[in-house]
């Protein structure tokens, strides 16, 4: 299903994002990678155990995106990298989607990816079905800067990263650098931004304003 296809019955409501992007940053997706079975954090059925596929796809998309200083359709392309492309959670019909992978990279250890446009609601972790995991992580993708809607929660454990492309114009190959550091979380379960740029919120948020 494209990206912009709503789906009905997503129990996931992260999708509140009530102002629509007009710059998004998903666009198609790469050529030559064969898709990956959905991985959606509603269903612990669909926690991934073997990751490394995952990672190489990373280290390819790392590759792809040298030299390239926007985020304009490096969110697809995320997707695909993470096997979630064809996941339809979180939509809602003319706005941006998030798409949400959960891996088990140690015995017991279960971590989550969410990738976006706009900001996360922690809440959502800690509604029934859905994977509060060990560490979670955000990762937003934005072509302009917008109000922060980042939501904490006391009860989730959650750190987005926003990446904004004026803030990594200056950057040496910013996006191969947030694909190496997913990859890296999957390997050790922490998130570097090795770009330094990043818009950084946490949930709980210890009472800290974000911007």
């Amino acid at each position: 299903m494209r990206p912009d296809k709503q789906n009905k019955n997503a129990p996931n409501k992260d999708a509140f994002f009530v102002e629509k992007l007009n710059d998004i940053s998903y666009g198609k997706p790469s050529a030559g990678l064969t898709p990956l079975k959905a991985s959606q954090s509603f269903n612990p059925a669909n926690i991934r155990t073997n990751i490394e596929e995952t990672k190489n796809r990373l280290s390819d998309l790392a590759e792809k995106w040298k030299g390239v200083n926007s985020v304009k359709g490096f969110l697809t392309d995320l997707w695909d990298a993470l096997g979630v492309l064809e996941s339809n959670s979180g939509q809602r019909h003319g706005g941006n989607p998030s798409r949400y992978a959960a891996f088990e990279i140690a015995e017991g250890l279960i971590v989550t990816i969410r990738a976006s446009a706009h900001n996360a609601d922690a809440s959502n972790y800690k509604k029934p079905g859905n994977i509060n995991g060990e560490s979670n992580i955000s990762i937003v993708l934005q072509k302009r800067w917008h109000k922060n809607r980042f939501n904490p929660n006391d009860a989730v454990e959650l750190k987005e990263y926003v990446y904004v492309d004026s803030r990594i114009l200056a950057v040496e190959n910013p996006l191969s650098k947030i694909a190496l550091s997913l990859k890296g979380y999957l390997t050790n379960g922490k998130y570097v931004d090795t770009t330094c740029a990043a818009i950084v919120h946490e949930s709980p948020n210890n009472g800290e304003k974000g911007s």
